[in-house]
């Protein structure tokens, strides 16, 4: 019956206990951490009748509350018994019991979910110390103190925040003041506010309505929007005033814009009981807006007529940055607006050009001029064109140079037509020239003729006959080109059958001294070549050229591969004929001189290239309807280059009518420099 009335009157006690810590959090409502950590260890002394207390409470620094009466150094065994406890890894939750020289056990709890908000530790001289009900007491202890120390952490960092934000408003940069009240009474303005509206001190605003305090801005409008943001609770921006200020410049008033916000203040309650004001001084930009329309008609004018111009007439900045782009720019490089305006010039210009910008940014930096320069720029699709630029200094104001306008007028058609005129006068030089040769050549070619008949006439060695019979064919070949140098070109040419393989082989014969002294070998490989109707004396020419051309090419130990094939044309038309493929392992052509490999005059040999026989292959073969394709490799090492050309069959009739004269001075001229 004792033992039933013991358990009863602690269940009463556990009860009693428990409803006084449930009211802990409030109770330490508005309290400090201090306050917290000192009326939680008073509390649990007194409610588990404990020898020693211990609160450590943390929040960017240590808070302790210790009630350790004539245990002076319990704070110390704790901290002992806490360090211990984490590093033999046993959880804090549990209690962690310790013999004290008195006979004094310890129990030890965290503060908070995470562990983190501190912790208690409870000493008592009871060898039973924590029963159970102690136990659960201190669990809920620990969980009512979490909850006051996070109440007073947030209200510290929003003490902290209030103060920070007032500190901010207060040195803000920004005019901000606040009406309160139907009457738009000033309850606070910060010091730009007084700064801006050249007032001495926030006390002649505080307590005042607009019409004490700023009569300058005072008007009917004014008023209606204050009333409306109040009335309706809702904000408004952008209400441009103006004012005339006296502001301490010279005594004299200025006349001042201001772009007002208006936001409400609402109470706890949801109702509106101030305004926020937020004043912006936006004179200069008020001033620039009235100078901008004022240049306005100007500036239209101006772009009418770089609209409709001809030329390009583009501006950029000096670091070549584009700023203006006109139609015509669009037609002429293909860029639009919206693709060159914030893009650097040099997208414009090639590689190998880049430095004329700098000198021209050079020049306009120095505030110079430059007129019609010539120069070649890209468009949009690679291409290159002729271009005459005209570029300007562009100024500000203030008479500093900022920029660049340019005029850029597309000759490429002139360029064209420049070239072509100059190349007629060097064909008909080089053809009257050729002409001369031709004739003195005729002579000696006469005498050379009847010396090879008396030889071969003499001759017992198959083999030596055999050389005078090719000799005699290329003398042959020599005196046609001559006569028709000196006129007789205008005769009709008979397309006969030809197969291509069969003009291959003397020529391997023609080369191989040239071959030799290179120290080079030729590799041909005659497949299935089928018949084709062709000019011989020109397929001749066309195969002489490029095996020339690719002897000149190779170093010693060369290589050099020619293919006579059937093929089919590759342009999607359904032609078939034959495919003429010779491939060295020179050093190659670079791309910018493949661009005008095919030219008159352009040559990649210094010294004894005339620049006519690739130009002079591209019509034999244009002649007979064919196509003519050129790749190369400069890589070191890997260097080649190879020309692919395909012939179509024809009909005899068919070839007379494709056919056009080429001059064969041309083709003498080329032979000769081969």
């Amino acid at each position: 019956m004792q033992e039933h009335e013991y358990e009863t009157r602690e269940l009463r006690r556990l009860l009693r206990d428990l409803v006084a810590l449930s009211s802990t959090p409030a109770m330490w409502v508005g309290r400090e951490l201090p306050h917290i950590a000192d009326g939680f260890a008073d509390m649990l002394l007194h409610t588990l009748g404990a020898d020693a207390v211990y609160v450590a409470l943390y929040s960017g620094g240590l808070i302790e509350g210790i009630r350790a009466g004539k245990h002076p150094g319990f704070k110390a065994e704790v901290e002992r018994l806490r360090k211990r406890a984490h590093s033999q890894g046993f959880a804090v939750e549990s209690a962690v019991l310790s013999s004290w020289p008195s006979q004094l056990r310890v129990a030890l709890y965290p503060i908070g979910l995470a562990k983190d908000d501190g912790f208690v530790a409870v000493g008592s001289s009871d060898p039973n110390f924590p029963s159970e009900t102690e136990s659960l007491l201190l669990s809920v202890a620990a969980n009512q103190a979490a909850v006051a120390v996070q109440a007073a952490r947030l209200r510290m960092k929003a003490e902290m925040e209030r103060q920070r934000f007032a500190e901010l408003v207060a040195e803000a940069p920004a005019a901000i003041g606040v009406l309160q009240g139907p009457e738009h009474r000033w309850a606070y303005v910060n010091k730009h506010y007084v700064r801006v509206t050249g007032r001495r001190n926030a006390s002649d605003f505080i307590g005042k309505t607009i019409g004490e305090s700023l009569p300058e801005i005072m008007t009917q409008q004014f008023l209606e929007l204050l009333d409306q943001v109040y009335g309706s609770g809702r904000p408004y921006f952008g209400c441009e005033v103006k004012a005339s200020l006296n502001r301490g410049h010279a005594g004299q008033p200025e006349e001042v814009y201001f772009d007002f916000v208006y936001q409400p203040i609402r109470s706890a309650e949801g109702e509106v009981e101030g305004i926020l004001v937020h004043a912006v001084e936006v004179t200069e930009k008020v001033l620039a807006r009235r100078k901008i329309e004022s240049a306005l008609v100007a500036s239209q004018r101006l772009a009418a007529i770089v609209d409709s111009s001809y030329d390009a007439i583009a501006s950029k900045d000096l670091n070549g940055i584009v700023t203006s782009w006109n139609p015509a720019a669009e037609k002429i490089f293909g860029f639009t607006a919206e693709e060159m305006i914030g893009r650097s010039i040099r997208c414009l210009i090639p590689p190998e050009l880049q430095e004329d910008e700098d000198r021209i940014l050079a020049t306009i930096a120095r505030g110079e001029r430059i007129d019609h320069f010539e120069t070649v720029r890209l468009t949009k699709s690679g291409e290159r064109i002729d271009v005459s630029l005209t570029v300007s200094p562009v100024k500000d104001e203030a008479g500093r140079i900022v920029g660049a306008a340019k005029i850029a007028r597309d000759i490429t058609e002139r360029k064209k037509t420049e070239q072509a005129l100059r190349t007629t006068e060097r064909l008909a030089a080089v053809g009257r020239l050729a002409a001369t040769v031709a004739h003195e050549i005729n002579n000696p070619l006469e005498a050379v003729t009847n010396l090879i008949y008396l030889a071969k006439a003499g001759a017992v060695r198959e083999e030596i006959r055999e050389f005078l019979a090719r000799a005699e064919e290329e003398i042959e070949r020599i005196s046609q080109l001559t006569k028709q140098t000196l006129g007789f070109y205008r005769e009709t040419k008979t397309a006969t059958a030809v197969k291509v393989g069969d003009l291959l082989n003397p020529l391997m014969m023609v080369f191989a001294s040239r071959l030799r002294n290179k120290g080079a070998e030729i590799y041909p490989e005659i497949l299935e070549h089928p018949e084709i109707k062709a000019i011989p004396g020109e397929i001749r020419q066309l195969l002489a050229n490029l095996l020339s051309n690719s002897i000149d090419a190779v170093q010693e130990g060369g290589r050099i591969h020619i293919r006579v094939s059937r093929g089919d044309a590759r342009n999607g038309e359904q032609r078939s004929g034959v495919r003429i493929t010779v491939a060295d392992s020179g050093s190659g052509i670079s791309s910018a001189a493949r661009e005008h490999i095919f030219e008159p005059f352009f040559t990649t040999k210094k010294d004894v290239g005339t620049g006519l026989g690739l130009w002079v292959c591209k019509n034999i073969v244009e002649n007979h309807q064919g196509s003519l394709r050129l790749k190369s490799s400069t890589k070191p090492g890997k260097s080649w280059t190879v020309v692919s050309i395909f012939l179509p069959s024809f009909e005899e009739d068919a070839v007379r009518k494709v056919v056009t004269q080429a001059s064969p001075v041309l083709c003498e001229v080329e032979s000769a420099a081969s």
